[in-house]
């Protein structure tokens, strides 16, 4: 018979931005889960309580239920009981606490910024964990045993709420890839001295578009000495001095797209953190992270269509309806 296999541990990667309201939601799944888990031990210890008791004399029964309760309850299997949320701080500080609206509420951390939040739930041998910061931006929930009704509904709710709120996939990657761009942006430079154009290149595309426009209606005697002037300077490789080129407006072509591939990294380069609103000014900090994660969202694609793609295009463009 096929037997399915429930993952037991998810990962989700970060920056996480998690604000005082999205923390209230999480505190009150924990704490119906929290119910939830002591109840199911109780039943877990009359359960087995009453199986052991079958078929004792009636008599014996009350006496023996009360201490074979106990006995169940201090064994390894039942003992472990603990609902533990810690947070630590950037200041080296650690609260530990049994709820998040407790900490939330806390006026002695009211300054502090933190840095690592984890979740732990332990009820007889179910043991839940849900983690966020310290070595890393993501965040990870474990469940076991997963095969358990009750703790694969909790892992199912905790999950949901991570992917609620979770940060978005361009998020992820510009966290994951932050400062890396900086050496795009060296790669490309060379790329964009393309848009400079050589003098004497754009001299003899020059003469030999005149020279195409002479041959083509044929060489009239008053073009002659135009075109013994365009063969001249071909073969010489002569440039005069009075002859300019648009080159003034491919260097300013130039400038704009360094200057915008620049201030896209110099903007990319402010990658958000971890931030969790336990405390009024994580909050105030995860608010001022996604108003500048909404900024760049906007300003980046902006700086990259008017800055690089439209000069592109509109070079493109030219050079068509220039040979039509």
């Amino acid at each position: 018979m096929a037997k399915i296999i429930l993952p037991n541990r998810i990962k989700i990667s970060g920056p996480w931005l998690i604000d005082t309201d999205q923390l209230q939601q999480l505190d009150s799944i924990l704490n119906e889960g929290w119910e939830s888990l002591i109840q199911y031990r109780e039943e877990r210890i009359g359960d087995i309580v009453e199986c052991r008791l079958d078929g004792e004399q009636e008599e014996e029964i009350d006496g023996k239920r009360a201490q074979l309760k106990e006995r169940i309850e201090n064994s390894y299997e039942f003992s472990r009981k603990e609902k533990q949320i810690s947070t630590t701080f950037k200041s080296g500080k650690k609260l530990i606490s049994t709820s998040i609206s407790e900490i939330i509420s806390d006026r002695n951390i009211k300054d502090e910024t933190v840095e690592k939040f984890e979740i732990t739930l332990i009820c007889g041998e179910i043991e839940l964990d849900l983690s966020i910061g310290d070595y890393s931006h993501d965040l990870v929930l474990t469940a076991n045993p997963i095969s358990t009704p009750i703790v694969n509904n909790l892992f199912v709710e905790l999950e949901r709420w991570a992917n609620k709120f979770r940060p978005s996939k361009w998020l992820s990657m510009w966290r994951s890839f932050a400062g890396f761009h900086w050496y795009v942006l060296f790669l490309l430079m060379p790329l964009c001295l393309a848009f400079v154009p050589d003098n004497d290149a754009e001299y003899k595309k020059h003469l030999r578009s005149e020279a195409y426009g002479i041959l083509e209606n044929g060489i009239e005697q008053k073009e002659t000495q135009k075109a013994l002037e365009i063969l001249l300077s071909l073969e010489t490789n002569y440039v005069p001095q009075k002859w300019t080129t648009n080159s003034s407006n491919a260097l300013t072509k130039f400038l704009i797209i360094v200057t915008s591939l620049f201030l896209m990294s110099l903007a990319l380069s402010f990658a958000p953190k971890i931030h969790i609103g336990l405390t009024p000014i994580s909050n105030e900090k995860v608010k001022r992270w996604r108003i500048w994660v909404k900024t760049i969202s906007i300003t980046i694609p902006s700086i990259f269509f008017t800055g690089i793609i439209l000069p592109f295009i509109y070079e493109n463009l030219k050079n068509i309806f220039t040979v039509l």
